[in-house]
């Protein structure tokens, strides 16, 4: 690695400690190596913060003014600058119970002088082994009148379609095999991927000839052996595919369905009471909830669960998941994302657009 590459990671992943975990998430997002590193203003690390420290937080709904400080991991494995990196990957494979992906160097007084990801020492890049279906046969009946004339996943932000981003995500994060689900328009879909993308992607389709819900074609996938990645052909979202399947395998899901930490602000004072009597004001809260953001990951014996040629959709598949005893878990996520499912929201990712010029490119 030159001296270069080394100081801009640096510039990239150095915080201080006042640093908020928004601001965090933003560098995080920004700067795509998956570790902020947290030091003092001569560069001593003080902690590291990963995108499991910012997904915990965001779990246990900590308020994004949280200083990194707070949800910072204070004796972070480090390489010192002297060890080779036969001792890094030594290191990243056997120095916690789960791989690490990411290591600081530090000189002889403790100062972050360089960051060695394993990507560095691993010349083959990991291969995915799961299947990949965009659902894109929807009518597109929340953005009408726009959608009366142009299938939503053909919808244009800048020179991509929404379409377009998507497969240009996957490819990124080592996708080469994607399956495409239509019925709406579906002849308009192939012209235009046909004609327009040319990414170095195998597509396929899966033509519903009825409206099967967001669930119902995969029936068709019954032969696969592989877990199976779902996405919704009209969200914008840098999800980090790798990391949402080591995840699920961690947690040993059947499904993992990617969620999303929604706030809604109350403008009221929220009263709460016992009986007559008043037991508690807060005055203008702040309520959490997490949201589905259309992004999941099935096993195999999910997937044979689903009734050939029958409508199902997702949501109702993971209500039988549940009541049927199965793992289905929760992948906080949170990276950019948006779900332009009204024009309102469409306007809006136009608007947003300089400010993400390539928002699902890793």
């Amino acid at each position: 690695m030159s001296k270069k590459s080394g100081k801009d990671r640096l510039r990239k992943t150095c915080i201080l400690s006042e640093t908020t975990m928004a601001e965090a998430m933003g560098k995080l997002d920004r700067g795509g190596f998956g570790i902020l590193l947290l030091v003092d203003k001569h560069k001593h690390l003080l902690g590291t913060i990963t995108e499991g420290d910012i997904r915990r937080a965001v779990v246990n709904k900590l308020p994004f003014q949280t200083t990194c400080a707070e949800i910072a991991n204070s004796n972070p494995l480090t390489l010192s600058k002297s060890e080779s990196y036969e001792k890094a990957l030594q290191l990243m494979n056997h120095g916690r119970k789960m791989l690490i992906h990411q290591l600081p160097v530090l000189n002889e007084h403790g100062r972050v002088v360089d960051l060695v990801l394993r990507r560095d020492l691993l010349h083959d890049r990991k291969v995915l082994k799961l299947s990949v279906v965009i659902m894109a046969g929807g009518y597109g009946l929340r953005m009408r009148p726009i959608t009366e004339k142009i299938p939503k996943p053909l919808l244009l932000l800048k020179k991509y379609t929404l379409m377009d981003r998507m497969i240009r995500q996957l490819k990124g994060q080592g996708i080469r095999d994607v399956m495409i689900s239509t019925h709406y328009k579906a002849e308009e879909i192939k012209r235009h991927i046909k004609s327009k993308i040319n990414h170095g992607v195998n597509i396929q389709y899966l033509h519903e000839k009825k409206p099967l819900g967001t669930a119902g074609v995969l029936a068709r996938l019954r032969h696969l052996k592989n877990p199976v990645l779902v996405v919704n052909s009209d969200i914008l979202t840098k999800v980090n595919i790798q990391e949402m399947y080591d995840f699920h395998h961690r947690h040993r899901g059947d499904l993992t369905a990617a969620v999303y930490r929604y706030d809604v602000k109350i403008d009221y004072g929220v009263v709460q009471m016992k009986a007559s009597r008043i037991s508690a004001l807060e005055e203008k809260p702040i309520v959490s909830y997490f949201i589905n953001a259309g992004i999941y990951l099935l096993e195999p014996a999910v997937i044979r669960r689903i009734p050939e040629g029958k409508r199902l959709d997702m949501t109702d598949l993971i209500v039988s998941l549940i009541h049927s005893g199965k793992r289905v878990v929760g992948y906080p996520l949170f990276r950019y994302w948006m779900d332009v499912g009204r024009p309102e929201d469409y306007n809006l990712a136009i608007q947003l657009e300089r400010y993400h010029e390539k928002p699902m490119e890793k």
